[in-house]
């Protein structure tokens, strides 16, 4: 691994499992305060904690704008997980990021420091410029300005904080198609937008989730755009990467590479569908119901309002009629 040795060690050490973290501290000396001091919620500081669970962290994660890789319950297995593809091109990434998380809890601990993710983020950006200074890395600051790496092997793990999931549904028999858009604000589904037509190909409908969602993000005056979505065709031709999406398809999504040149303010990435999940019963809704949330009249409101407290509840919005 390409690190710096103090970074290198550090990062031994969180494999081995030996950092002196403070429930660590206590289980042995007995008078140690053994809670974490970045999120004040009395949860233990252990490594699944301080490097994974805390909300302070997921903050950080999240503002560097790489999902965390997927966690199962095993600190250990966490770490083996950075060296199996495709996470491997990543791990000194992580373990940057792990140093000067751990670095910055030192400096609220024993400086009295007030714990902000913000700062946080900054220093961790700025070794990771270092670094790929000293080891020639040119791709990373490109990852992390616009949020293309995203784990194919995690589960829901990423904070939804002012970002949008979208997702499309195609119905073979009779070319019916579903578009169903979230919009997610503090880790709540706050809004939602559904579209249906009619389509001759399966990737085009994802294609035309991605330019409605740019438009609802406009509309919204939304200053820095987060998309995901689980089609990786689509996410594969916006990164100028090899896809097989239909001429139809290729078509809209030149229009929205053209709105990419004009904004460097929108983060895409692929995700899997438990992110998704929303998204998901919305399309297949609005696909079987042939609606479309485009007017803004109070018949319209009221259904959407059902059906946007239907998810949240969890509940079989198929029963709902436009």
């Amino acid at each position: 691994m390409k690190n710096l040795p103090r970074i290198a060690m550090f990062f031994w050490k969180l494999a081995a499992d030996v950092i002196p973290l403070k429930a660590k501290m206590n289980s042995v000396l007995n008078h140690v305060d053994p809670y974490c001091v970045m999120c004040n919620n009395f949860h233990l500081e252990t490594s699944q904690h301080m490097f994974h669970s805390c909300n302070f962290i997921r903050a950080v994660w999240f503002g560097l704008g790489i999902q965390m890789p997927s966690y199962n319950n095993d600190f250990l297995n966490w770490i083996r997980s950075w060296f199996v593809s495709p996470l491997n091109e990543w791990k000194e990434i992580f373990s940057i990021i792990c140093w000067h998380i751990w670095k910055y809890r030192n400096s609220v601990v024993f400086n009295k420091v007030k714990p902000n993710p913000v700062e946080c983020i900054a220093l961790i950006k700025k070794s990771i410029r270092d670094w790929e200074t000293t080891y020639g890395r040119k791709d990373v600051q490109h990852h992390l300005r616009n949020s293309k790496f995203h784990s194919y092997t995690g589960g829901p793990e990423e904070w939804k904080d002012n970002v949008f999931y979208i997702n499309a549904s195609f119905e073979e028999f009779d070319g019916s198609y579903g578009i169903g858009l979230t919009y997610w604000l503090d880790n709540r589904l706050t809004d939602i937008r559904v579209f249906s037509g009619w389509t001759t190909g399966t990737t085009e409908p994802e294609a035309t989730a991605m330019q409605k969602c740019m438009e609802w993000a406009v509309e919204k005056k939304i200053q820095n755009i987060k998309i995901r979505t689980d089609c990786e065709n689509v996410v594969s031709f916006l990164n100028n990467r090899p896809s097989t999406c239909e001429w139809r398809t290729m078509r809209i999504l030149k229009d929205v590479l053209s709105f990419l040149d004009d904004n460097n303010n929108v983060d895409i990435g692929y995700t899997s569908r438990d992110y998704t999940r929303a998204a998901d019963q919305l399309d297949r809704w609005s696909r079987v119901k042939k609606i479309s949330f485009v007017r803004n009249d109070f018949l319209h409101n009221v259904v959407k309002c059902k059906v946007l407290h239907g998810i949240i509840n969890g509940e079989n919005i198929m029963m709902y009629n436009p």
